[in-house]
């Protein structure tokens, strides 16, 4: 069956299990992976970089990390990051979810399969648009702490990526768009994960199945998508759940 992994974070705690459930999913023929990231917060870059050498089948670069010297007063760049594709990567389809709660490193493994043209991003909206470094904060009153960004995520021209600019464009956009018709909404408040629904259609269409999901999915959010209104879970070969989440 279909394979759905979910991620909630990219720490080290994580890795180890997502290796595993990326390797059962391909030592078991599986047809398809959905990667859900709708509730990543985020963690380490070099973790998300390798995370998504475990789909993508050529090398893609992933950022110039810079920071604020305050000696030389501008930003320098202090590593270059690139996405090397695994010898033993995942070669099947690969839907990969995404939501405005999809921050910080959690953005990093869409861009890359955007960048890649491998697999696709599916979701309601795309991610949140906050990709800076974030190491600098001040404590406040009531044990609080604001974090602020002193460094930027740079792509291989050297600007700015992912962040959110002055009119509020960033992040990483789905390519494949779940209309928010009342239908869909009608569903979502029953209780089905409509999102869900949607990966796992596209992956059978990848795969040859027939489904019902038509080219309603593609079509402009007005149109009602024909989706059937459940599509059990237990449809997914495996199910890896990680729970571990943590802020850059």
């Amino acid at each position: 069956g279909y394979t759905y992994i979910a991620v909630y974070g990219e720490t080290y705690a994580v890795y180890p299990p997502f290796k595993a459930a990326v390797q059962a999913a391909s030592a078991n023929n599986s047809p398809g992976i959905i990667l859900d990231l709708r509730f990543n917060n985020g963690g380490d870059d070099n973790l998300a970089s390798c995370m998504a050498g475990w789909f993508v089948d050529k090398p893609v670069f992933y950022e110039y990390g810079t920071k604020y010297d305050p000696g030389l007063k501008k930003f320098v760049t202090v590593w270059e990051a690139r996405t090397a594709p695994r010898p033993d990567r995942y070669t099947g389809s690969v839907a990969v979810l995404v939501s405005p709660y999809t921050i910080s490193s959690g953005e990093g493994v869409p861009m890359v399969f955007e960048r890649s043209g491998y697999g696709t991003i599916i979701g309601y909206y795309g991610t949140n648009g906050a990709f800076g470094m974030e190491t600098t904060g001040a404590y406040l009153p009531l044990n609080m702490t604001v974090m602020f960004p002193d460094g930027a995520s740079l792509d291989q021209n050297g600007k700015i990526q992912v962040d959110s600019n002055a009119t509020l464009n960033g992040g990483v956009a789905p390519e494949l768009r779940v209309p928010l018709t009342e239908e869909n909404l009608a569903r979502s408040m029953a209780g089905e994960d409509v999102q869900l629904a949607y990966a796992l259609g596209w992956l059978k269409e990848q795969n040859g199945s027939p489904v019902s999901v038509t080219s309603s999915l593609v079509r402009p959010v007005s149109t009602t998508a024909s989706v059937p209104a459940a599509i059990p879970l237990l449809a997914l070969g495996l199910i890896f759940l990680f729970t571990v989440r943590k802020n850059d």
